[in-house]
């Protein structure tokens, strides 16, 4: 193999007007390019530990040397020697030689570690060399024949021999390393560091060994991910990084995702690095003579495969299957060995692998995992197709196990693939679907089997592949029927059912045996009748008619009907008409309907609108009942909220109440306050009138006064306060109504209209207004109401212009009524003359 070389190092007689580092002397064909890649890689500086001024012995005894391989940016491969020198031409520390050998990739046919120590290898310069006249010669291309004379197998088995559980951990580690993309750092002696290296190259043929890339001894590892000449890092996969360097620290790095750790001396490694079958097993081998790596290498030669990734953690998997006939099926992915062998592997070795896998698992069908399900039924199907007895069945066991563990979609994912990418296999698989055997197989596995996923899944496979002019084949009719009938017996079921229709494509004798047999068997008829509806509104089949009436008389499928007819309404011209038509005709039978709802009924009549006339007749026709349930009950409330208080009053009253039951009921009186307060203060009266006692009645009213804007409460104080008044029996129950009545926002109008109201109840009762007048007094004095104190300059001005004699008969049937233990000053307080500021107050508060 021929390689063209490179002397790089500090001389004196060079042409570069900076003397010190220059390239001595290199081959012609090697560029500039090349030469800052190998200079950038082969860098040297001293590690820091060591001494800054050495002799010839301790930079021999203890100076690391920098041995690499890497891929040049021009494509071609460099091996590479940066050996410490110690002083250059002006007796400054620091100097360094780099010999670089640089070869095209194709022509390297040696493992690239076996070159280091061989005797072509320059690590230092001679007297007559450094003393040589600018410009030297240029290197010639050298022809190697061979190498490895230093790093031999020997010496590789028997460091592996000495450090077995290191090396499991280095080889799963380095991998590792390869799966997340990151660098792997190592520390140990110079020495050592390339025996590990040599290690992961001898594990794999000389093509993959090509590709991984190493430094043994690098003092800056951030530079080598730094932009090259032509924009591109160079690649370096194991980089020599000493425990003294002043960039990177191992103990604090062993959970770094960055890169990956190892370091021997200090005994620091990356956690939680899983040990591999390849790294346990070629371990061991290497301690037997590394027969079975040898075995390996011609394997990964055989099926051209030449990358240093993780995918030769699966090829090291197919190589033992192929070997051993067998795999510890509990400790590998089946998935992405077979995805990487199905899509770089070629035909020939696939076919063998293939065969060994189906052996693999066709008695441990229960252990395969499901992940791995699509890609080894592809992968079999395609490369084991000529065993397909056997692959069929175990094809059929793998999509129940899908069905029941993952679900309908999985199963039906596996099946497209087949039928898409192997239409011939597919075709096979239905034909070793109906075969009795298989039919008896299925018929067992089936029969009562509760699973809703596996009974639906095999309704569909059937309705879609073994259906012809509306007759299901006579072979699988019966696995139907079983599957149909054990869908029947389960609730939930049901609602898959449309699925099942869906496939039918229009067929009526189809859609009639099914619907005949899931109804006949099914527990939850209700159910079964909604989605039948909703299929069959959607429907122009003849028997959507004579199913609507017939269910209709059926109060557990009632809903059916309802929600069927919904579909006409909303297609007829006159829609009030249908509705009304259809509602009149059949409430009688609504009582059979349990938790029956007209919501869809309702919403096809209204069409989105609602007029004033229509709320009021379906608010005075149908059954609250029916309206609480409605969604747009809202709606139709809001058509009467936003009419004025005496609007309100003049709606029938039974109207009224059901308004407000309706309100009570779905709990929104916030958002209709005003035909809640009005329903409920109209239903009060009554019910005083009927001898309700008036104080509960009070306690129990609604908060919702306040919610009215200032017109409607004034309407609404002006209607009703007067009345509730009519009915007061005590300062409490006063205080209640204040409360009840009073508004935060438009309190002054409260005020004034119960002051207004006082002089007309005099009018007409001064028995009444002389009570209404003591318990004021009373809720005043006895309650600390800040409703009720809000309001006592108001009564104390009205006080004021109350005749004498009528003051003093207040005063007395007050203080009668009063505790003992009370001694007020209320009403001389209020005979008090009005300060300026008390005016300007009840002024404004007015």
């Amino acid at each position: 193999m021929k390689a063209s070389q490179l002397i790089y190092t500090s001389w004196k007689n060079g042409d570069s007007p900076n003397k010190g580092y220059m390239v001595y002397s290199k081959s012609q064909d090697i560029s500039d390019s090349e030469v800052d890649d190998i200079k950038k890689v082969m860098k040297y500086v001293p590690p820091l530990s060591l001494s800054p001024t050495p002799t010839k012995e301790e930079i021999t005894a203890d100076f690391p040397y920098n041995f690499a391989y890497f891929k040049l940016n021009s494509g071609r491969v460099c091996i590479s020697l940066a050996t410490y020198l110690g002083k250059d031409y002006s007796n400054r520390y620091g100097n360094y030689l780099i010999y670089a050998l640089v070869l095209d990739e194709e022509d390297l046919d040696q493992y690239p570690v076996e070159f280091f120590g061989e005797s072509f290898m320059k690590n230092s310069m001679t007297d007559e060399e450094l003393n040589a006249s600018s410009p030297v010669p240029p290197l010639p291309v050298i022809d190697i024949e061979e190498v490895g004379n230093i790093v031999t197998d020997d010496v590789v088995i028997e460091f592996v021999n000495d450090h077995q559980k290191e090396v499991e951990y280095f080889i799963s580690a380095v991998l590792e390393s390869r799966k997340e993309n990151v660098p792997f750092y190592l520390n140990d002696t110079r020495e050592n560091i390339i025996l590990w290296i040599a290690i992961i190259q001898k594990l794999f043929s000389v093509s993959v060994a090509k590709h991984i890339y190493f430094s043994s001894y690098v003092y800056e590892p951030s530079r080598l991910v730094e932009k090259g000449l032509n924009g591109s890092p160079i690649e370096i996969d194991l980089l020599g990084v000493r425990s003294d360097n002043d960039e990177f620290d191992y103990a604090t790095n062993t959970n770094n995702s960055n890169q990956i750790i190892m370091d021997c001396v200090n005994h620091i490694t990356t956690k939680d690095i899983k040990t591999l079958d390849i790294a346990r097993d070629l371990t061991e081998d290497y301690s037997l003579g590394m027969d079975t790596i040898y075995e390996f290498g011609d394997f990964l030669d055989a099926v051209g495969y030449s990358k240093f990734d993780y995918n030769l953690v699966y090829l090291y998997s197919l190589f033992k299957l192929n070997k051993y006939k067998k795999l510890n099926y509990n400790q590998i992915e089946l998935k992405p060995i077979l995805e990487f062998a199905y899509n770089n592997i070629n035909d020939e070795q696939n076919t063998e692998n293939a065969r060994n896998v189906l052996n693999l698992i066709k008695d441990n069908i229960e252990t395969i995992n499901l992940d791995d399900v699509n890609i080894l039924i592809k992968y079999l199907y395609k490369y084991a197709g000529y065993m397909a007895y056997s692959l069929h069945s175990i094809f059929f066991d793998l999509i129940s196990r899908l069905i029941e563990e993952k679900g309908i979609e999985s199963a039906n994912e596996l099946v497209n693939q087949i039928k898409s990418e192997l239409p011939v296999s597919f075709d096979e698989i239905k034909t070793y679907f109906v075969s009795p055997e298989e039919q008896d197989r299925e018929k067992v596995y089936l029969k009562d089997n509760p699973n809703i996923n596996l009974n639906i899944w095999f309704s569909r496979f059937i309705l879609n592949e073994f259906v012809i002019d509306g007759t299901v084949e006579n072979e699988v009719s019966e696995l139907l029927d079983i599957c149909l009938q054990n869908l029947a017996q389960e609730e939930n079921a049901i609602d898959c059912l449309e699925q099942i229709l869906k496939l039918c494509k229009n067929d009526v004798k189809l859609e009639s045996y099914i619907i005949n047999t899931v109804y006949q068997f099914a527990n939850n008829k209700s159910d079964f009748a909604t989605r039948l509806g909703d299929w069959l509104s959607s429907s122009d089949n003849d028997h959507a008619q004579s199913i609507l009436n017939t269910l209709m008389l059926n109060g557990s499928t009632m809903q059916l009907a309802v929600n069927i007819e919904s579909q006409y309404i909303q297609k007829a011209s006159n829609k009030s008409e249908a509705f009304w038509d259809f509602y009149d005709n059949h409430k009688e039978y609504f009582g059979k309907g349990k938790d029956l709802d007209l919501s869809n009924i309702l919403d096809a009549y209204l069409n989105g609108d609602i007029t004033d006339k229509d709320a009021l007749e379906i608010l005075h026709k149908i059954d609250i009942s029916f309206l609480v349930k409605y969604s747009r009950i809202n709606d139709i409330l809001s058509t009467f909220e936003s009419e004025d208080v005496n609007a309100l009053l003049s709606i029938d009253t039974d109207d009224l109440y059901k308004m407000g039951d309706i309100i009570q009921t779905a709990k929104i009186g916030e958002t209709f306050p005003k035909i809640y307060i009005v329903a409920i203060s109209k239903n009060t009266l009554d019910l005083v009138k009927h001898n309700e006692d008036f104080g509960k009645l009070i306690i129990r009213f609604p908060d919702y006064v306040s919610l009215l804007d200032k017109k409607d409460y004034r309407s609404y104080l002006n209607e009703f306060l007067a009345r509730f008044l009519g009915y007061v029996s005590s300062e409490k129950e006063l205080v209640a109504l204040f409360n009840k009545f009073s508004s935060d926002t438009y309190e002054k109008y409260f005020y004034k209209q119960y002051t207004d109201d006082l002089k007309i109840i005099k009018k007409v009762s001064e028995a009444r207004w002389m009570d209404l007048l003591v318990y004021t007094c009373l809720a005043i004095i006895l309650n600390e109401d800040e409703v009720v104190e809000k309001y006592t300059p108001d009564f104390n001005h009205y006080l004021k212009k109350l005749k004498p004699e009528e003051f003093s008969k207040v005063e007395r049937k007050t203080e009668v009524k009063l505790p003992p233990n009370i001694d007020t000053k209320f009403f001389e307080r209020a005979l008090e003359k009005e300060s300026f500021t008390d005016k300007v107050g009840r002024f404004f508060r007015r």
